[in-house]
């Protein structure tokens, strides 16, 4: 896990190189593709997509979030294989 201070000095670097960041990705090996409380808690940029990836009782899930005061919103995702 990345902390919030990596985060911040991760967007830094890539704001110096003209670079954007899209979304938070991350996974939940052993838990459903929901953020957690503590990721409603440590998100540091509520105006980006939060995305997780979950392999949870072995299935694959990608789901996307918008997390707003520490509440999420469900996102419409097209992935394209």
């Amino acid at each position: 896990m990345m902390s919030a201070e990596s985060i911040k000095a991760a967007v830094q670097e890539m704001e110096q190189l003209s670079e954007g960041l899209s979304g938070i990705f991350h996974s939940h090996p052993t838990s459903p593709a929901v953020p957690s409380t503590h990721d409603m808690n440590n998100n540091s940029y509520p105006e980006l997509p939060y995305f997780i990836v979950s392999f949870y009782k072995g299935k694959t899930e990608v789901k996307g979030y918008k997390v707003v005061e520490k509440r999420y919103h469900p996102l419409s995702l097209k992935i394209i294989d």
